[in-house]
């Protein structure tokens, strides 16, 4: 994630569930600080804080997310939110790509 103008060491960037609002109480599902480094990129990965029952990036649910700045270890947003989907992709094999796996 790309990010320009921090204010400060404690601004992060945050992933909520749209339809959650950043505040106490209403964690971010993985986060990370922008460590006083006023342009930069930071990279969310499962290793990122977050809620605990969900460790993973790939444990999130279908559904509509968004990216936020957040300043100095509060909930203010400095920015406008990034939306992004997170899909369930299907994987459909033909009848003759089926049987060269099982022989395989």
């Amino acid at each position: 994630i790309r990010y320009t103008g921090a204010q400060g060491g404690k601004d992060w960037i945050v992933i909520y569930r749209d339809g959650e609002t950043p505040q106490k109480g209403t964690n971010a599902w993985k986060w990370g600080y922008v460590a006083g480094i006023p342009n930069g990129t930071i990279t969310l990965t499962d290793e990122s804080e977050g809620r605990k029952e969900y460790p993973k990036l790939s444990d999130l649910a279908p559904g509509d997310y968004y990216i936020a700045y957040l300043l100095n270890d509060g909930y203010t947003e400095n920015a406008a939110r990034f939306p992004f989907e997170i899909v369930v992709l299907a994987l459909t094999l033909c009848a003759e790509q089926n049987s060269k796996l099982a022989m395989s």
